[in-house]
């Protein structure tokens, strides 16, 4: 199983997704940064290329 989570990436919220695959994170990691991270989404997020969003969780993905 792998996980990551929003203090992985340096944000002070709760969220911890888990999953088989990197790329299950990837989709998680986005909707949850859509609905409950609206301000970043809207300046950063939203911005971002899917290979860029992916690396970005990527980098922060851990066994758990």
């Amino acid at each position: 199983m792998k996980c990551v989570s929003c203090k992985d990436m340096g944000v002070d919220c709760p969220w911890v997704g888990k999953a088989r695959s990197e790329e299950e994170l990837v989709e998680m990691s986005r909707k949850h940064a859509m609905s409950h991270h609206k301000d970043w989404w809207e300046e950063t997020g939203s911005k971002m290329s899917d290979k860029e969003a992916g690396e970005l969780v990527k980098e922060n993905v851990r066994e758990c």
